[in-house]
């Protein structure tokens, strides 16, 4: 686990105790058994590709990056890192990028009200 402050707290320690795993803290910062780094990297790369120049064009580049993570991606980043990869985890992950879809569809709209 990363040394998030979120992340030290007891709830999150029981949650981990009681899915039968055993909760190790790591370095302060390790890129290399951290899979939002290679998140980050493939969203990056994505949106320099799209090069959006304006606010709605990143929200729009953003939701269309996030909908091109598959859940095999998602195994793979955490493969790498050293992690288990069971599938209920990579559904929530990927879950999590697809429903984003609607929140970004939403900070559109907004934005193009307020102009």
């Amino acid at each position: 686990m990363d040394n998030a402050t979120i992340h030290k707290s007891q709830i999150v320690e029981e949650a981990i105790q009681e899915a039968g795993a055993k909760l190790i803290y790591l370095s302060p910062y390790s890129p290399e058994f951290s899979p939002i780094e290679n998140f980050w990297s493939k969203l990056k790369e994505i949106l320099k590709k799209f090069q959006p120049r304006n606010y709605e064009d990143l929200v729009i580049g953003i939701t269309e990056a996030m909908q091109q993570v598959t859940q095999q991606d998602i195994r793979n980043w955490f493969a790498h890192c050293c992690y288990c990869t069971r599938m209920s985890l990579v559904t929530a992950i990927s879950l999590f990028c697809h429903s984003s879809e609607g929140i970004m569809k939403k900070k559109v709209l907004k934005a193009r009200a307020g102009q």
